[in-house]
């Protein structure tokens, strides 16, 4: 199975590697490893090792002076981002793992964690480069 297990309901279900990687986090009080109901590892016995990641830390950070953002029609809310920039200032450095406040929608994690993940080659998943200025 995969390291990242597709699902309808937007979990982001983890394979206990990246368990493990998130065990490392500098911030790891921010986080969350719930595992899966019953009726779920009833259903397949494999996903018992597996947990729900929550993330409890958002932190306000788009720079939209260099942010190309795609807008609801009402002006009030992002949609989704072209390119993506982050107030690196906002970021305390102590943060291996947070979630946008402005969208969020996916969890961003440090450099330094994602050279750990690259390391172990996680499947299900893809990393996409965030810049900070």
């Amino acid at each position: 199975m995969e390291d990242m297990v597709a699902n309808s309901l937007g979990w982001k279900i983890v394979s206990d590697r990246l368990v493990q990687m998130f065990k490392s986090c500098a911030n790891f009080k921010d986080i969350e490893l719930i595992p899966l109901p019953d009726k779920a590892v009833q259903l397949d016995g494999r996903l018992g090792e597996y947990r729900v990641l929550g993330i409890k830390r958002h932190i306000e950070c788009v720079n939209y002076d260099h942010s190309d953002i795609l807008w609801t029609s009402s002006g009030e809310h992002i949609l989704s981002f072209r390119e993506c920039v982050l107030n690196s200032d906002s970021i305390p450095i102590d943060t291996d793992i947070f979630l946008i406040e402005e969208y969020p929608v996916f969890p961003v994690i440090s450099a330094e964690l994602a050279i750990k993940m690259a390391e172990i080659r996680p499947t299900g998943f893809t990393f996409e480069k965030i810049r900070a200025v």
